[in-house]
């Protein structure tokens, strides 16, 4: 079976995040899946996204 990927965009929605934050993600931590190019643009893997979101979930954010 053919993995799905996506652009940035589409990864930010998947993993409740804005795009600059994938781009974040992908530079801090070494587990984050390593994305594609299709032409210029990155391209991340649909199940290696959910995957990584399901060992690290969203923190939730403090009311100050």
């Amino acid at each position: 079976m053919e993995s799905q990927t996506v652009p940035t965009g589409e990864a930010a929605r998947i993993l409740g995040v804005d795009a600059r934050t994938v781009y974040y993600y992908a530079r801090d931590y070494a587990d984050f899946p390593e994305p594609g190019r299709f032409g210029s643009a990155l391209v991340w893997d649909v199940q290696q996204l959910k995957d990584w979101r399901a060992k690290h979930p969203i923190k939730p954010k403090r009311n100050d």
